[in-house]
């Protein structure tokens, strides 16, 4: 996947993220954007936020993701 760390003013547009973990993981970070972006057969987060702000994910697809024990899909998560 990617990181977007500690980072302002990015886009992620049409992007194809496979058999990973994550897709995006984007943290402590403001202006950002995930547009039209596919996340497929991942084993957790397609895109997971973390202590940021302004963040606009938009149009994408995550589909096909393959589980492990005491793991949880989800397209998008984001905490604080």
């Amino acid at each position: 996947g990617a990181l977007i760390a500690r980072s302002r003013n990015v886009s992620v547009q049409n992007g194809r993220f496979t058999e990973s973990r994550r897709g995006v993981v984007i943290d402590r970070s403001q202006d950002i954007r995930i547009t039209g972006s596919q996340f497929l057969g991942l084993t957790s987060d397609g895109v997971l936020i973390a202590l940021s702000k302004r963040i606009a994910v938009t149009d994408n697809v995550c589909r096909d993701f393959v589980t492990r024990p005491l793991t949880h899909p989800d397209c998008i998560q984001g905490w604080s």
